[in-house]
């Protein structure tokens, strides 16, 4: 509208002088040439894909109203941003840009604010768009520079932006539209509450789409308001609801990454604590996890934001009190969370900060003790093994998954189990990432953890028999060339069916043919120059073996025999593939292992240990039940 400022002083003159009447229409005039805006720069942005200036509109607040219920650092650059050029309008000068950008700044900051601030209080659907609505219309008025700018003279203006924003705060048509959205949002969710069985109560996902879309009909419904009246014609119901209704949709369908954001949250808070998801269903929510391949459900609350946070407290309180049974069912301990943990790998010690072990690891561990007992007590009795957790932050910067260390008396096991490889708790659980690792399953934290409670049996059986333990290693193929460390890293050589030796090359990861006492030879057994060696490769080797490693790491004696255990204790078909994969291997482990039985446990009359562990991997008396258990499993025909 083009009115020249001496034609529209007249005209208000000559208005004024028939008396206020805000339907005049030289008043609506004014107010037209005063205060309608020029485009944003995201209504320019979003005009270049869509023309229709409605449409426009509604894409518009859908995105703030969805930038604003997202949460983290994208949320929040998308809230800035987006606010930011929505308030800076397209041919303002550069002051107005500046001061306007820093308005739609504090504007985005403020929704930010008063989302999380009702969301913490858990007002329900309705109650959140409610005071979303409320809040938005307020902010809208009160950080817009032109509310507190003069309208004639372009001064700062505190008495008319005070007049306005209260004019804005008692406005009985946007307060009608945001008790009619606080109806609106109460109704549907009591009526999807009431149809889903609760369901609507304990999903993150539909609670944040239905409360953005509860705020878009109040906000669609407020702007349609302003619109007629800016344009001076009378309030049209009908559109005012379409409008509504139409925002409504498009704020909803906004919401939905943040919908997926917070279902994910919520179902993965206690994750990185204890190892448990918390999942909705019906009105509740459920704490558990899946391990021991099955799920295991903890307990269960009616679902509120106040009995998610409060979960915290039981779910430590489980992990005390179960972290304490089985220190004293089993006389082990663990390192406590923040506590300064040292063990040496390498030339000099490491100190590490440890963590506390989850819920669903003491499942693994539980599993652990129980089917490697007495492997974690000295033979004393008044030692067990201390477990340390290492944090998720300090596990790649190590070059193990487990590590068995003797400090002083106390026997030290340190074990990291990183949450963001997926590997599999227990042996009975599946690996999600295998066919990422050539079809090979991934070994367990329980199958991680016994292999390094056995190297406490290994070292308590070479003090007891070291004559023994020497046999087995000869046994199960290996043959000492040279004295060495404890570890016995470069001190064996292993046979293969053809009758010669393999040397492990610990830098390239190979297998090198040699003689007895190390030097590479070639296949007509002269020496081999340098640079002519016969080279397997570990995959190679493994065939090669004249007694079959039953995994790939068996780099000495005592990790292939570590192996064994493993898959002995363990037990089920972890023991029946030993068995069948690798006889002699699964002998010479059961006769270890009743040396160690028989040192804790005695012999009975005919000599022998008084103790078996069964084919799962549990203790029993030796007699007849107990023996015709295990002779039944190791003479099972395969199926």
């Amino acid at each position: 509208m083009d009115l020249d400022q001496s034609s529209l002083a007249a005209k208000l003159q000559s208005a004024n002088a028939l008396g206020p009447n805000p339907a005049n229409n030289l008043q609506s005039e004014a107010w037209i040439s005063q205060q309608s805006e020029p485009k944003s720069y995201l209504d320019k942005a979003v005009g270049v894909v869509f023309s229709n200036e409605k449409i426009e509109r509604n894409i518009v607040e859908a995105a703030k109203t969805g930038s604003v219920f997202l949460n983290g650092k994208f949320g929040l650059a998308s809230s800035l941003t987006l606010y930011a050029l929505d308030q800076i309008k397209v041919g303002d000068s550069l002051p107005q840009v500046a001061i306007d950008a820093g308005l739609g700044i504090a504007k985005g900051l403020a929704m930010r604010s008063l989302n999380q601030t009702v969301g913490s209080a858990d007002l329900g659907i309705a109650g959140q768009a409610f005071t979303l609505g409320t809040g938005s219309r307020l902010l809208d008025s009160g950080l817009d520079r032109r509310t507190w700018t003069d309208g004639g003279s372009g001064s700062f203006d505190l008495q008319g932006g005070q007049s306005r924003l209260y004019s804005t705060l008692t406005d009985k048509s946007a307060l009608a539209v945001d008790l009619g959205s606080f109806v609106v949002g109460g109704t549907l969710s009591a009526g999807l509450n009431k149809l889903t069985e609760n369901s609507l109560r304990s999903s993150p996902f539909f609670r944040t789409v239905l409360t953005g879309g509860v705020f878009g009909l109040a906000t669609g419904s407020t702007s349609e308001i302003r619109r007629e009246r800016d344009s001076g014609q009378a309030l049209n119901i009908g559109k005012i609801i379409g409008a509504g209704g139409e925002q409504a949709l498009f704020s909803a369908a906004a919401s939905i990454p943040a919908g997926s954001q917070a279902s994910s949250s919520v179902r993965n808070t206690y994750w990185d604590s204890h190892g448990v998801r918390a999942v909705g269903e019906k009105g509740v929510y459920k704490f558990g996890f899946r391990a021991d391949g099955a799920a295991q459900v903890l307990f269960e609350v009616p679902a509120s934001l106040k009995n998610l946070k409060q979960a915290s407290t039981r779910l430590n309180t489980l992990s005390e009190q179960r972290q304490s049974d089985l220190a004293q069912t089993f006389g082990i301990s663990f390192a406590q969370a923040g506590e300064a943990v040292t063990f040496k790998a390498g030339p000099g010690f490491t100190t590490l900060t440890a963590r506390a072990p989850r819920l669903n690891e003491l499942v693994a561990m539980e599993n652990v003790l129980r089917k490697s007992q007495p492997g974690q007590l000295t033979l004393d009795g008044k030692n067990g093994v201390k477990f340390n957790f290492v944090q998720d932050k300090d596990a790649p910067h190590l070059g193990f998954g487990g590590l068995f260390e003797f400090h002083g008396a106390q026997p030290n096991i340190f074990l990291h189990n990183e949450l963001n490889q997926s590997k599999p708790i227990t042996e009975r659980d599946p690996d999600a990432l295998q066919k990422y690792y050539d079809e090979r399953k991934r070994n367990s934290l329980e199958g991680i953890a016994t292999h390094e409670v056995a190297h406490h049996s290994d070292m308590k059986v070479r003090g007891l028999d070291p004559a023994l333990e020497s046999s087995i290693r000869e046994n199960i193929g290996w043959h000492r060339f040279r004295d060495g460390d404890f570890y016995e890293f470069d001190t064996h050589l292993l046979k293969g069916k053809d009758g010669a030796f393999y040397r492990f090359g610990h830098f390239d990861m190979s297998w090198t043919r040699s003689d007895a006492q190390g030097t590479p030879i070639d296949l007509a057994g002269k020496p081999a120059p340098a640079g002519s060696e016969v080279r397997l490769t570990n995959e190679e080797m493994i065939s090669k073996a004249l007694v079959r490693p039953i995994s790939d790491y068996f780099n000495n004696p005592t990790e292939m025999l570590m192996e064994g255990f493993l898959n002995f204790r363990v037990g089920g078909a972890n023991r029946a593939k030993l068995l069948a994969e690798s006889p002699v291997l699964y002998d010479q482990v059961k006769l270890q292992d009743d040396r160690e039985l028989a040192a804790h446990y005695g012999f009975d009359q005919s000599g022998l240990s008084r103790m078996v562990r069964l084919p799962d991997g549990s203790l029993a008396e030796r007699n007849a039940e107990s023996l015709a258990a295990i002779s039944n499993f190791e003479h099972k025909k395969p199926d």
